[in-house]
């Protein structure tokens, strides 16, 4: 049957539809196989009255579609038509004109200002998407950083970017391995972590199970050729190396446990010791605690565990990454323990009450209820406080008074980390902008 058989006023149906924003389709579905031309104009009649708007809306501004709008101005089209789409659902009654406008607002507002961000000249998202990246992860990131000209980001911010976004994605794959089950699975994550397969295949015919062959290849192969390879007399190498096993680097030590050969705990702990009581006794003077014997016993003990746990935690075969992240990691944790030990220390107290008995605050309770519960502030703080959103007030709560950091408040959240960031800048925004307050000024 032709596609225009059908006639509505004179023209073909499919014309009709097209002028009255009618879905063409979805009547042509239910006249189909009618033969009475009495039945068909009923069905259409019957059409038109039940759905006078078309599924598929004509959304246009200063006479240009939409997607052509959006290319205009560089924005992102099926993120503009998704909030198109949203706002559609929300107010079923306004026009197609409104409703593009009030997408172009929402989007000028909440999302344009991420796509200002171009790398020679190219927008990031694109650079992202021709380089295999993650664009929101990699946008987090740069976000972060102290970028002056968002118009021409910088070579030495895109390369640190990059290189976050590999360890991110080094961590992501060794998490997965250890709930893969089959060999397929293994495979795909060691194409990832560009470990050869061969290699992993030569050292599982040494009796290694497949997560510590992974493991064996990604701590003692070489690179080569773009992939980390071994071959027998590699492996050799390793197993007469236990005869100076003390002597060898952390990165080593550290492949030896993971893969069961050798358990090297303690040796690494003896390498790190020294550098773990200068990170204790550095927190100790920034902080001026008094001299306490007990509290200091009590900070080299919990460094002492936090080096077992960063053992556990580490998954870098490159010795300067594995230095680098011991610092931050045990330096963080130390550092956020001592903050908690010490409420009333001035950095970090947005009042005069500043913090309450940790014991009975329930993060939980933070992130469900959407109240200011007054132990946490002052009753002028709250005041100031109530002019936030409530996931703004949730933010605060989070980030200042229970000192997490932003990818913690991302996971508690259950939303992304470009979103938690968007969260921050608004909120200060927000908070610079109150006449009353002064101590959160000194945050930033």
């Amino acid at each position: 049957m032709a596609k225009n058989f059908y006639y509505k006023d004179g023209i073909s149906l499919n014309k009709y539809c097209k002028e009255h924003g009618l879905n063409y389709n979805n009547i042509r579905k239910k006249i189909t196989n009618k033969t009475s031309q009495k039945e068909i104009e009923e069905i259409i009649n019957s059409y038109i009255k039940v759905s006078p708007k078309s599924s598929k809306p004509s959304y246009k501004i200063d006479g240009l579609s939409l997607r052509q709008y959006a290319l205009v101005h560089n924005y992102i089209y099926p993120t503009l038509r998704t909030y198109a789409q949203e706002i559609r659902k929300k107010y079923p009654d306004k026009s197609d004109n409104e409703i593009a406008l009030l997408a172009v607002k929402h989007y000028e507002e909440n999302h344009a200002f991420k796509e200002l961000w171009f790398y020679k000249g190219e927008r990031l998202v694109d650079y992202c998407k021709r380089n295999n990246l993650t664009y929101k992860t990699i946008f987090s990131y740069l976000y972060c950083m102290d970028i002056k000209d968002r118009n021409n980001i910088p070579d030495w911010a895109i390369k640190l970017a990059i290189k976050k976004y590999n360890i991110k994605i080094r961590k992501d794959c060794f998490k997965k391995l250890k709930l893969c089950q089959k060999e397929e699975e293994f495979k795909k994550i060691t194409n990832l972590l560009n470990i050869d397969w061969d290699s992993v295949k030569l050292v599982m015919s040494f009796n290694f199970d497949c997560l510590k062959a992974i493991y064996f290849v990604w701590y003692f192969g070489k690179e080569k050729d773009s992939l980390i390879k071994l071959d027998k007399k590699r492996i050799k190498n390793v197993y007469n190396c236990l005869k100076k096993v003390d002597l060898l680097e952390i990165n080593f030590l550290l492949g030896y446990y993971y893969t069961g050969i050798y358990d090297t705990r303690q040796l690494i702990y003896n390498k790190l010791f020294l550098s773990v009581r200068k990170i204790v006794i550095n927190l100790i003077n920034t902080y001026e605690i008094k001299y306490n014997y007990d509290y200091h016993e009590e900070l080299k003990a919990e460094a002492d565990m936090l080096i077992f746990d960063f053992i556990n935690r580490t998954n870098s075969r490159y010795l300067g990454q594995i230095i680098s992240y011991m610092n931050a990691y045990i330096k963080g944790r130390l550092k956020a323990k001592i903050i908690r030990d010490l409420p009333n220390h001035k950095q970090y107290s947005l009042n005069k009450i500043a913090y309450q008995d940790s014991n009975k605050e329930i993060i939980d309770t933070l992130v469900v209820k959407p109240i200011i519960d007054i132990s946490y502030f002052s009753i002028d703080m709250i005041n100031i406080i109530k002019s936030l959103d409530i996931i703004e007030q949730k933010y605060i709560i989070l980030r200042f008074k229970k000192l997490f950091e932003d990818e913690e408040i991302a996971s508690l959240l259950d939303i992304s980390l470009v979103q938690v960031l968007e969260i921050r800048e608004k909120a200060l925004e927000k908070l610079r902008q109150d006449k009353n307050i002064k101590l959160f000024k000194k945050l930033y």
